[in-house]
């Protein structure tokens, strides 16, 4: 298997922009209001955490065919999804100016379950009462927390392609690629309003 070097290098500058910008709301959002800015162990995990995503986006896209190719259903939806995605991170960083405006960001709500995840399940295994994940300065615990959070809302990207995959198919009256039905041509079998 040979590797696409072009699309490699093309969905890796993409990414690395997409991710990069994407990655703000939740990267300042921690950094400022949970200090995780004042300990360089914090701030490298973090940022490795987004330069893990980068890599995988990109090495996905890479070779799932489907992403890769711009006419696809699939690639039309993911692409409006990442649209939307950009305009929520606009206002997410609008929201800084008022920290108020957070309690509308999805990165808020995805730090805040992937934090109490994490503490939880630290709590579980150490059996002890409490763990304050951003006071603990661990490299790894932050990353974790940073991949955790970037795997929850990779979740939402995908619910949110879902629905653009369903409008798109609808606005081209075609049929989605896991059914087997194919849509009617014949004019007597549309109903006339």
């Amino acid at each position: 298997m040979t590797i696409p070097t072009q699309d490699l290098r093309k969905n890796l500058q993409f990414w690395s922009l997409h991710c990069s910008i994407t990655a703000l709301p939740s990267f300042l959002m921690a950094g400022v209001f949970l200090e995780l800015f004042q300990s360089v162990f914090s701030v490298l995990a973090m940022l490795t955490g987004v330069l893990i995503f980068i890599l995988g986006y990109s090495l996905v896209s890479t070779f799932v065919p489907t992403l890769n190719n711009r006419n696809s259903l699939f690639s039309r939806a993911l692409a409006i999804a990442l649209k939307l995605r950009i305009a929520v991170t606009v206002l997410g960083l609008l929201a800084l100016c008022l920290p108020i405006l957070f309690l509308l960001h999805p990165d808020y709500y995805a730090g805040l379950f992937a934090k109490a995840l994490l503490e939880s399940a630290y709590s579980l295994v150490s059996q002890s009462s409490y763990y304050d994940l951003a006071q603990s300065n661990d490299f790894f615990a932050i990353l974790l927390w940073t991949l955790t959070e970037g795997v929850i809302l990779s979740f939402l990207l995908i619910f949110v392609s879902f629905f653009c995959l369903i409008l798109v198919n609808r606005r081209q009256n075609r049929v989605l690629p896991f059914t087997t039905s194919q849509p009617s041509n014949n004019p007597s079998s549309e109903q006339s309003p």
